[in-house]
């Protein structure tokens, strides 16, 4: 990569001017920009293909702006909803659908400043105890009084309910911008009451296949797209 002698701005390829300062680029220069341009596009990034349905056709993009990565980040089944990360040259954006809502947010790629992801297991102690409880009295009525029967299988089926429900798989990815306060884009916390408003259950999910991927790729896809700028669309678009 070539930079101005006079302001340490990036110069651009076949460039013969400095974008910033005006100043002339000289012919070592114009080279080190060139060859640095075709190293990149010669890097290859992991192949990838979207998961099935893991797309937003009817994405609007700006003048210029190209799909780099799109994942299907998030996925509930009841209510059905569906979560989509998609990276561009421009900006990260974050599409919530459900049937009868939906929920966007996005980022400016030249503003990201940090990424925090995790993914792993949502355990909820009491109601795994309270499944347990459950469970066990509606063993001792099934054992001891034949007439309470149908009542005891309904607490061991209900406890069960309440066991498995209890240990839900979860992830959480914020993507912070340093022209907001906060972070922007925010999966995995969400509202406290979620009747009506289905696609806010993307907000909360499960992983999906896409997740890893996304954990192992985001950092690098960013910071080749912020430093490589165009560059890095042939390299990621694969």
């Amino acid at each position: 990569m070539a930079f101005c002698e006079e302001c340490g701005s990036r110069i651009p390829d076949g460039a013969d001017k400095c974008p910033a300062c005006g100043a002339a680029v000289s012919a070592p220069q114009q080279a080190q920009a060139s060859n640095y341009g075709q190293q990149a596009s010669s890097q290859s990034a992991p192949s990838y293909r979207p998961a099935a349905g893991g797309r937003v056709d009817n994405l609007v993009l700006a003048e210029n702006e190209q799909v780099v990565r799109q994942y299907q980040c998030s996925n509930v089944k009841r209510p059905r909803c569906v979560g989509y990360l998609t990276v561009t040259n421009k900006r990260i954006l974050f599409q919530g659908k459900a049937a009868s809502s939906r929920i966007a947010k996005e980022v400016v790629l030249d503003s990201v400043s940090g990424l925090d992801c995790y993914y792993g297991l949502n355990i909820n102690v009491g109601g795994i105890i309270l499944g347990v409880i459950l469970a066990l009295a509606g063993l001792f009525l099934l054992v001891s009084d034949g007439d309470m029967a149908i009542w005891g299988l309904l607490a061991i089926v209900l406890g069960v309910l309440c066991v498995i429900g209890s240990i839900q798989k979860s992830f959480f990815l914020s993507i912070f911008s340093s022209k907001a306060n906060g972070s922007p884009i925010s999966i995995g916390v969400g509202a406290r009451t979620l009747a009506g408003n289905g696609a806010l259950y993307s907000l909360m999910s499960e992983p999906t296949a896409d997740t890893d991927r996304m954990l192992n790729e985001l950092g690098a896809l960013v910071q080749d797209l912020q430093t490589l700028g165009d560059h890095a669309i042939e390299k990621w678009s694969k």
